[in-house]
């Protein structure tokens, strides 16, 4: 009889222990993706070298504008089996707004 009773104890416990870990874990990372804005774009997320952590829409958008400007004018040169091929840089861009939206989506969240 003392058996019994000690392993159902130890199976309430067992149980208790897992909900208070699970609770609180997920606790923590509903906390920590409540922190994530919906407007602006996650950390680390770069469009070539053009950083656009913490940006808005809008401000990315306005960025990827002007780097493309400063890119309109670069040309370059892509070369296989010494046959030569030279682009102007801009020709090679995605629309901004393309661009945006795919760096938002990267760091979308289901909440």
């Amino acid at each position: 009889m003392k058996r019994k009773r000690k392993q159902r104890a130890l199976i309430v416990i067992g149980v208790a222990a897992f909900a208070v870990v699970f609770g609180g874990s997920y606790s923590a990372l509903k906390n920590y993706v409540g922190k994530v804005k919906d407007d602006v774009i996650c950390d680390n997320i770069y469009i070539n070298d053009l950083n656009l952590s913490g940006m808005t829409k809008k401000e990315a958008q306005k960025a990827l504008e002007n780097q493309k400007t400063t890119d309109e004018s670069k040309t370059v040169t892509l070369t296989v089996r010494d046959e030569k091929v030279r682009k102007m840089k801009n020709s090679l861009w995605m629309r901004p707004s393309a661009m945006v939206r795919k760096a938002i989506s990267g760091c979308a969240i289901d909440r």
